[in-house]
């Protein structure tokens, strides 16, 4: 039945089939909020699946829960990192990356950071594997203990900002009056005695 109404609805989308019933016309209406969720996700650059619906990783719900379900010490250091504060870049927090939920993502700098609790001391096995597949998709991971960053926030904030790459300077505003001391034609005439004031007659 699903997968009818799935027809349907890019049959409708793509203009071939015009609503015939009021459940067809209701199927129009949420055709017409899929075709409105189908252009936020391809700006957004989401993926798509077979049938042209955005996909969804399987772990957005548990994702979605743990977000409620920060420990102390994730809330304090999301407070700390998140909107850009630590060296312009943008971290996300609980974020399904491959069959993992990672505590903090920066996606710019392909950097994860993983805040741990008691709990992982018992299963430093599953750790070290599940590093080890994120470093292979190419992310780097900084692994902190729930203490530290409690007790030691500026430190734990040091040694993250330390793993962030230098921002390009293409990224980077300029600094105000920079202009005023790039060597050029126009600084070199002012230094040789040619300047405003002083033409030569």
């Amino acid at each position: 039945m699903a997968r009818r109404r799935h027809e349907l609805f890019r049959r409708i989308l793509a203009g071939r089939v015009q609503p015939r019933s009021f459940s067809q016309s209701r199927s129009l209406a949420s055709a017409t909020t899929l075709r409105c969720k189908l252009a936020k996700a391809s700006l957004r650059g989401e993926g798509q699946d077979e049938g042209g619906l955005p996909m969804k990783s399987p772990l957005t719900p548990a994702a979605r829960r743990l977000r409620g379900d920060a420990t102390d010490a994730e809330a304090l250091l999301w407070r700390s990192i998140r909107n850009r504060q630590l060296s312009n870049f943008k971290f996300k927090r609980q974020v399904p990356q491959g069959p993992y939920v990672v505590d903090f993502l920066c996606i710019e700098a392909k950097l994860i950071v993983e805040v741990d609790g008691g709990q992982h001391a018992v299963n430093a096995g599953f750790d070290e594997k599940r590093t080890q597949r994120l470093e292979t998709d190419g992310y780097r991971v900084l692994r902190f203990w729930n203490n530290d960053v409690l007790r030691n926030l500026s430190g734990v904030l040091e040694t993250i900002a330390s793993a962030l790459p230098e921002k390009s300077p293409l990224t980077q505003p300029s600094p105000r009056g920079e202009r005023a001391f790039q060597s050029g034609p126009t600084t070199a005439a002012v230094d040789s005695g040619a300047g405003e004031g002083n033409l030569p007659a």
